[in-house]
């Protein structure tokens, strides 16, 4: 029974790490470019609500 769980968990963990961030594979100018654009394609399309600026703020994690 526990030689059982052990092998689920170990199967998990592999699973887990195949599954990881898509970005985590990215390297950092790219990932932080992808994050910007992202987070950027709201306000890029109509600059002057200010409900979408409210919107990319906490997006960026400023609100």
């Amino acid at each position: 029974m526990n030689e059982k769980l052990q092998k689920l968990n170990r199967r998990v963990r592999t699973l887990e790490q195949k599954v990881e961030d898509p970005l985590a594979s990215m390297p950092s100018r790219e990932k932080t470019q992808a994050a910007f654009k992202a987070a950027y394609g709201i306000w890029a399309k109509n600059p002057r609500t200010p409900a979408d600026l409210k919107r990319l703020r906490k997006r960026l994690g400023y609100d």
